[in-house]
Order: C-alpha cells, then sequence, then structure tokens
C-alpha cells in the first residue's frame, strides 16, 4: 500500500517535471482487481475524518502543501505549517497500513 502511495506521488512528480506526459490515473485505478479496490477503501473507512481528508488531497486530488494549507486556511481557518502537514500525512499512511493489514492478514 505504502509502495503504491510512493509511486503515485513519484509519478505526479514526473508529471510536473514533464508536461507532455499523459496524466498519472487515480491510485485505486491502479489496483489489479475489485476484490483489491474494496480492501483499500474499507481500510479508508476506518480512519479519521482528518486522516481521510489528507490521503485524499495529498493522493487522490494531487494537491501540494502549500495548496494544503491554503485550503485549511480557506476552509477552517486554521494555519497548519508544511511540516506538520507532512508529519500528518506520514501518521495517516502509516494507520492506512497497518488498517489494512490488520483488516486481510
Amino acid at each position: 500500500m505504502l509502495d503504491m502511495m510512493k509511486a503515485e506521488k513519484k509519478n505526479r512528480l514526473i508529471k510536473e517535471k514533464n508536461t507532455y506526459l499523459l496524466p498519472t490515473t487515480h491510485a485505486l485505478d491502479q489496483l489489479e482487481s475489485d476484490e483489491e479496490r474494496n480492501a483499500v477503501k474499507q481500510a479508508l473507512s476506518y480512519l479519521s475524518d482528518s486522516d481521510q481528508e489528507i490521503i485524499e488531497l495529498r493522493f487522490y486530488q494531487g494537491k501540494k502543501y502549500k495548496e494544503i494549507q491554503a485550503h485549511y486556511l480557506e476552509i477552517a481557518g486554521v494555519s497548519i505549517k508544511v511540516p506538520t502537514l507532512r508529519k500528518r500525512e506520514s501518521r495517516a499512511i502509516e494507520r492506512l497500513q497497518a488498517q489494512f493489514l490488520e483488516l486481510y492478514k
């Protein structure tokens, strides 16, 4: 799961550098079967709303940290520093991976 998200991030960075590349696909679309997609969706559903939101913004919407920072400022009126966002993302991914492994041992 973590490797899939890292690959998605790497693809996004390559796309930014090379604008002639086709857009990357949605992370869930890269999974091979419906069963795998459902497993990830189910694991996501067990995470807190804030964890789900940060994963949604970073990996599914492809937003940069500065854009997420602006999102929180606009929506909640809260200014969150970029290093804090990075740590929150890291912890959310760890919890997602743990939940996924818990559900599908």
